[in-house]
């Protein structure tokens, strides 16, 4: 059999191909990421499940709908905290609530502070009470509009500082009643 002309078909074919290296590797990123971060969670997908979810949009047998919904959210948060990054939008409080809004989509009622309160397994910090997390979360948005506009200047802090800080500081006070830590991710790459 001579394959000469399927060869040919198949070297035109390839070269008309634009593969795009960034969008692959932010792809990859951006599964990764999710998988990791839903794994600390207790979320039991595995990696390539977490692919077959995202990227295949296949469901995974012998997993609970809220497994899914979790990988699924937490992908579209991202999504949503990277276009706020890219139109170089400031964390506020609507920013905040919208990223829980869609991380709780389908698990549970997501867009508001807690009503209820908290503790935070294996833990001695108490977080505030629910009456006083809206005053926390506005103190906390606004100190972190401050840190933001000096961060990289001789003065400031460092991004990496601001990070660690916005994420220590939101866990503290656990606003939502599920997803703070998840949450305290996301804020980080914000």
């Amino acid at each position: 059999m001579d394959f000469t002309e399927l060869n040919n078909l198949s070297t035109e074919y390839n070269s008309n191909k634009k593969f795009n290296e960034v969008d692959y590797y932010e792809e990859v990123f951006d599964i990764q990421y999710t998988h990791e971060t839903t794994a600390m969670e207790g979320n039991t997908l595995t990696l390539v499940q977490t692919k077959l979810v995202l990227q295949d949009k296949i469901s995974v047998g012998g997993k609970s709908m809220r497994e899914v919904y979790e990988v699924t959210n937490h992908s579209a948060a991202f999504g949503y905290v990277k276009e706020c990054v890219k139109h170089k939008k400031e964390l506020n409080e609507e920013i905040v609530l919208t990223i829980y809004k869609i991380l709780m989509d389908r698990i549970l009622y997501g867009g508001n502070y807690r009503q209820v309160n908290v503790m935070i397994g294996g833990s001695a910090h108490e977080p505030p009470v629910s009456e006083k997390v809206p005053a926390a979360m506005k103190l906390f948005c606004e100190e972190l509009f401050d840190k933001n506009r000096i961060c990289g200047m001789s003065e400031g802090i460092h991004a990496i500082e601001l990070a660690a800080w916005t994420h220590a500081k939101f866990v503290n006070i656990h606003p939502f009643q599920d997803g703070n830590t998840t949450i305290g991710h996301q804020l980080k790459t914000a």
